[in-house]
């Protein structure tokens, strides 16, 4: 016959198993924060830079002054310092253009034609869309990005949209009418939406700037590095 456990011994078993097991518990999650902490807290990895000078080739790490020696000529140094331009260049079929770097390009093409779109984390974003050359007079070609970004975002509950009348802007290269939009979503957020139809040699295309107001400085600085510098790709 199998010994008897005394119920109260039992439960006390039972009870020490549990509160073991929550505990190891408790250890494990601790252990998964802190690893958790300890991986969000680790700085970004350096992008190392290769560099090749008279035919040797050397690693740069980060974006600091350094001193190279070479492997070649004893005692000869390099002061070297690779650095990203902060002023890019893309060029598309129909336009090129600058642009600042803090933004990520995406080229998109679409029934609608081929859209650049560059977008910066603060939640300001441009969109060159290049004209597929069977769109209509400015007037309608305006129209319909009108209807296009009034109705981008239908879910959202938006209130007192305004929309400017066309007025003529001149840029370094281009030249073409703007208007914009304004609106509160529904969080309560002021909104813009600044559409620029322009015009350079032959070749028409749109810009189109969306940011919260509380970023428009931030906006009008990047945009302007696209908008002053945008024209019709040469042909070289």
């Amino acid at each position: 016959m199998a010994d008897l456990v005394p119920l109260p011994r039992l439960f006390t078993k039972r009870t020490n198993r549990k509160k073991k097991t929550i505990m190891q518990t408790i250890v494990v999650l601790l252990v998964a924060i802190i690893g958790v902490t300890a991986y969000a807290e680790k700085p970004d990895q350096e992008i190392v830079y290769e560099m090749t000078v008279n035919g040797e080739t050397f690693d740069i790490t980060g974006e600091e002054q350094t001193t190279i020696h070479s492997n070649k000529e004893i005692g000869k140094t390099f002061q070297v310092m690779i650095k990203v331009k902060p002023i890019q260049h893309y060029r598309a079929e129909q336009v090129e253009f600058d642009y600042d770097h803090s933004c990520s390009v995406k080229d998109e093409r679409s029934p609608e034609g081929r859209m650049i779109i560059m977008s910066h984390g603060s939640g300001v974003s441009m969109v060159i869309r290049e004209n597929d050359k069977t769109s209509a007079g400015n007037d309608t070609m305006m129209q319909l990005i009108l209807m296009k970004e009034l109705g981008t975002r239908a879910q959202e509950k938006r209130r007192n949209v305004m929309i400017t009348k066309p007025a003529p802007v001149a840029f370094t290269r281009a030249r073409g009418i703007e208007r914009t939009i304004s609106y509160i979503d529904g969080s309560g957020d002021a909104w813009k939406r600044r559409i620029y139809l322009l015009t350079d040699k032959d070749e028409q295309f749109a810009v189109i700037v969306r940011y919260a107001v509380t970023n428009e400085r931030l906006a009008d600085r990047i945009s302007s590095v696209t908008l002053h510098s945008i024209q019709a790709r040469s042909r070289r």
